[in-house]
């Protein structure tokens, strides 16, 4: 397990831009979206698969280590190991260990980490007492900032919202959070979800709008890997003798020697 985490450790600290490499985001809620499956290529993409499936094995063989392994995955800064942390306590959920984590704020906080926090709090919303489940529910009912949000539907769409529409991008946002919960929810808050859901039920199946975003992951290389099959070893070695890193640093897409 340790093999594993250390080496997917070393793939994701490299496969980051040098002025990137400080824990813990590593961005990996782009290139590895679901932890169960993976569509991309990429070694750290590889590694994460093996720290998951060594772990699955483990705690299929005792399940009495499933806190060793959580502790032994969090013990690693990066984003996606607390991700993989919680993908075990999905499967195989331990109260003490699950209302610990749910209980933490920094966690519901922390970018990355969203999707994986609610798939815990889905499975292990039983062990919680009222209190707490209030609390956390709460936390995800929380508004955002009303005047921040017209701004930059301003900014990326172009368009004013009124009091109105933001009262409904709110309302989308707390469904979007409660939607995977709605089975678990206690009353009160099953009530409300209710309420809202009928507020915006004639727009359920209007795509909501939002920005175009371009994601990139890893590092570029002025050589393509079909570039590269073609060129001679001779080639090569001059090539990687004779490239220098473009001196333009405004382009977040240029090639670099860690991409080469």
């Amino acid at each position: 397990m340790k093999l594993f985490c250390g080496a997917s450790e070393t793939a994701v600290r490299l496969s980051r831009r040098p002025e990137d490499r400080e824990p813990p985001d590593d961005n990996s809620d782009s290139w590895r979206e679901h932890l169960e499956s993976s569509s991309r290529d990429g070694i750290e993409n590889i590694l994460v698969s093996a720290v998951r499936n060594v772990a699955k094995q483990i705690i299929e063989h005792d399940s009495s280590l499933v806190p060793e392994i959580v502790r032994i995955l969090e013990s690693y800064e990066w984003l996606v190991f607390k991700r993989l942390a919680f993908y075990v306590l999905k499967l195989h959920p331990t109260r003490e260990l699950a209302v610990e984590r749910l209980m933490n704020r920094s966690n519901y906080e922390q970018r990355g980490l969203l999707e994986d926090y609610i798939e815990v709090a889905k499975g292990n919303l039983q062990f919680l007492d009222s209190k707490q489940q209030n609390e956390i529910l709460g936390w995800m009912d929380e508004e955002p900032d009303a005047e921040l949000i017209k701004k930059n539907s301003e900014e990326w769409f172009g368009q004013v919202m009124s009091d109105d529409d933001v009262r409904r991008h709110i309302i989308h946002r707390n469904l979007r959070r409660l939607t995977p919960l709605k089975d678990v929810l206690p009353e009160p808050w099953r009530v409300r979800y209710d309420e809202w859901l009928a507020i915006v039920a004639p727009q359920r199946d209007v795509p909501e709008q939002t920005p175009r975003v371009e994601t990139t992951w890893g590092l570029d290389s002025p050589k393509t890997r079909q570039e590269l099959a073609e060129m001679s070893i001779e080639d090569i070695v001059s090539f990687l003798k004779e490239w220098e890193r473009p001196e333009d640093t405004s382009d977040l897409r240029q090639p670099s020697p860690e991409g080469l």
